[in-house]
């Protein structure tokens, strides 16, 4: 009976040590796989241990955007600010506008806020945690990306002196020169409002409304050279300003304001 009773002990104490270290090398585990995550997050451009605090760095966001990857970039910021300048193709949903957007994919989603707005982006967070999106900010916000001279898409401001260097100006009579000639590599847009177009504009123009022509960009045609002209000299000078952010170089802007008046020389229609 005593052998039966000690060999019940044993077991016991031997049961408890392997509870002991089992539960041990669980933690340790759950440590080191921790660890690895955290690890190959950093790795890959992101950090913060919750999801609520996780970033992309500007490199890693950079290089998605090169890949061409599938991602929704949404700009907190003001709208007027929004305006002003922004992360080519992203959109505008302003502090607690955030709360109206409805995914139209399972792209993740780089919040872009403003590193002096602390406040908006603590609302995106609460919102999307609330939702379970899958996200992240773009580190810095758009003043660090914009400080590392990244690509940005301007409203045009004739003042700026960076704008005026986007814009590569052309007269009417030279423009009417190379209309004239006939040159099939030669690609006339117009960036009017459509009511405006249809009102007056170049023959054999093409239009594609400046509010339009960030979202349209692949409707111009590649390796081809463009005259970009608007309703007066602000606008056409915003259309150049405007292609030259989205990487369409070979462009010549209208100036002066009577273009679209018989005293230009072009031929207008209708």
């Amino acid at each position: 009976m005593k052998k039966t009773k000690r060999e019940a002990d044993v077991r016991v104490v031997a049961l408890g040590a392997l509870l002991v270290l089992f539960v041990g090398f669980y933690f340790i585990g759950q440590g080191i796989w921790k660890a690895m995550r955290d690890d190959a997050a950093e790795e890959e451009g992101y950090s913060g241990k919750k999801s609520e605090d996780a970033t992309i760095s500007l490199e890693l966001f950079q290089e998605k955007l090169r890949r061409q990857e599938s991602l929704t970039v949404i700009d907190i910021r003001p709208s007027e600010a929004f305006a002003r300048e922004h992360i080519p193709h992203s959109l505008s949903y302003p502090g607690g506008a955030i709360a109206t957007y409805t995914p139209e994919s399972n792209a993740p989603l780089v919040i872009v806020g403003s590193a002096e707005d602390r406040a908006s982006s603590e609302i995106a967070k609460n919102i999307l945690e609330s939702r379970a999106y899958s996200y992240s900010f773009l580190e810095g916000g758009f003043e660090a990306w914009k400080a590392a001279n990244r690509q940005t898409l301007s409203a045009g401001d004739p003042t700026s002196f960076v704008d005026q260097s986007k814009v590569t100006l052309i007269a009417a009579e030279e423009a009417k020169a190379l209309i004239d000639a006939k040159d099939s590599n030669l690609f006339i847009l117009d960036v009017q409002t459509p009511g405006k177009f249809a009102e007056k504009h170049v023959k054999g123009a093409v239009n594609i409304p400046l509010a339009e022509l960030e979202k349209r960009s692949k409707e111009i045609p590649p390796a081809r050279q463009i005259i970009v002209y608007g309703e007066n000299e602000i606008q056409s000078f915003q259309g150049g300003v405007r292609l030259f952010d989205l990487n369409v170089f070979a462009v010549r802007t209208l100036k002066g304001n009577a273009n679209l008046t018989s005293a230009s020389g072009l031929v207008l229609e209708p």
